[in-house]
């Protein structure tokens, strides 16, 4: 096949480091064939989008899972709607003009980013790539805890009935759909009567995790691709002070509430007492440790802002953490078995498939605490077929490599834009639509 048209991938990425970090890696890959990539996001992230070889454009700031909850609920609410349009439409408009001829793709995770809206505005070629099974709307087969509510002797009426009726009202909140319409009238689109209208001008979606975690339902997006995870090698090393530590201790059990959680105290004293109660070493990860330490010092416990969990992880004996699709990710791509105590979002969707995979555990976080864990903790780390699941599950994650198929994806909606045939490397994405179907995946 001919080599893909020069194109400039516009990735857009609101959130912390599990929905960021996929975005650099596909940036870094496309990068890498000749490609343009940019990537709009906090702060955080530009070194890392650098070293990709990425543009970097700060366009928000650090968001911190919970830090919000004393504003009041309006405010919270509009926050969750398009943030930084206006410096996101002044970045793009530059983009374009340096692109002079060349195709420009954006590249977003949700429909209520700026990018969304600036995709529809100027008629940009838009890619919406799904990091979870949670973001992706479904009748059939809707996200956890709703599809608790689709089991039993209840759940076909739940499903036919009280689901779309829930969502409907959700759609048409004259709330969220004040906030909405307010910031497409400051880019002089109509205003919309739902949430949840079609959006003709997203070229393909695209699914970073596999089959096997998630099955398609019968109302997702027609013909969309499962990739796998996106998990990048690390970018270096583990700190050589926890290289030292393992090789000391032996295999740690690893704990992380998320980069962006910032009320730590509570999940760490449960950890260090599950930690002394099993009679085992623990690694504490987070930027939030006040002083360093949210705990009693011991020399059993080794503390440290951030680590890339693939640098380590395969060392370890288990992960305790909140749920992110990258961290759940992670565990299965180490084989080791895990405990999330979820607090919102995709959170709980991954508890509980992980928990239905038979590798791991879910604890509710007011039920926290450390014997909690470690009852937990001893049941997963000292049972024979969750070991052989595990080992199962981690060789189907070794044989995926859904960086570079996403990275063909996208170079063939570049490829489309400028009248090219076909997907670049022979990679065909061509599938039929099912009746009804609103948005073709790849058209």
């Amino acid at each position: 096949m001919p080599r893909a048209t020069a194109a400039s991938f516009v990735f857009e990425g609101v959130g912390t480091r599990g929905d960021v970090s996929p975005l650099i890696a596909l940036g870094g890959a496309l990068v890498a064939r000749g490609h343009q990539g940019h990537l709009l996001a906090c702060d955080d992230f530009g070194r890392e989008a650098i070293a990709a070889g990425m543009t970097f454009h700060p366009t928000a700031a650090r968001v911190e899972v919970g830090a919000d909850r004393e504003l009041p609920a309006g405010v919270r609410l509009a926050r969750c709607f398009f943030p930084a349009l206006a410096e996101t439409a002044r970045v793009v408009r530059g983009i374009r003009a340096g692109a002079r001829r060349a195709p420009v793709v954006i590249v977003n995770c949700d429909r209520f980013v700026a990018t969304s809206l600036l995709g529809e505005r100027d008629g940009l070629p838009l890619v919406r790539l799904h990091l979870s099974p949670f973001k992706i709307r479904s009748r059939v087969a809707p996200p956890w805890p709703l599809r608790r509510q689709a089991e039993g002797l209840l759940g076909r009426t739940y499903l036919k009935y009280r689901l779309p009726r829930l969502l409907q009202a959700l759609d048409g909140d004259d709330r969220v759909l004040a906030i909405i319409n307010r910031e497409r009238s400051s880019l002089d689109l109509a205003p919309v009567t739902s949430a949840a209208g079609p959006e003709p001008w997203v070229r393909g979606q695209a699914a970073l995790f596999p089959r096997w975690y998630a099955r398609p339902a019968a109302d997702w997006p027609a013909g969309i691709t499962l990739l796998g995870f996106a998990l990048p090698p690390p970018a270096g090393r583990a700190p050589p002070a926890l290289d030292d530590f393992i090789a000391r201790q032996g295999p740690p059990l690893v704990f992380t509430p998320g980069t962006g959680v910032a009320q730590v105290a509570g999940f760490f004293r449960a950890a260090e007492a599950c930690c002394r109660q099993l009679g085992r070493p623990g690694i504490f990860l987070s930027p939030h440790l006040a002083g360093g330490r949210a705990v009693g010092p011991t020399d059993r416990i080794a503390t440290f802002d951030y680590v890339d969990l693939g640098t380590f992880l395969d060392r370890a004996a288990l992960l305790v953490h909140h749920g992110g699709i990258g961290t759940t990710a992670r565990a299965l791509q180490a084989g080791i078995p895990q405990i999330i105590s979820p607090l919102g979002f995709d959170q709980p969707d991954n508890g509980d498939r992980v928990s239905s995979l038979g590798v791991g555990r879910v604890l509710a976080r007011p039920q926290l605490s450390g014997a909690a864990l470690a009852a937990a903790a001893g049941a997963l780390l000292h049972s024979p077929p969750v070991r052989l699941r595990l080992q199962r599950l981690r060789e189907a994650v070794a044989g995926d490599d859904a960086i570079a198929r996403c990275a063909d994806l996208l170079e063939q909606v570049a490829q489309r834009e400028t009248g090219g045939a076909g997907a670049p490397g022979g990679v065909t994405v061509t599938e039929a639509a099912p009746a009804g179907a609103r948005c073709p995946a790849w058209t």
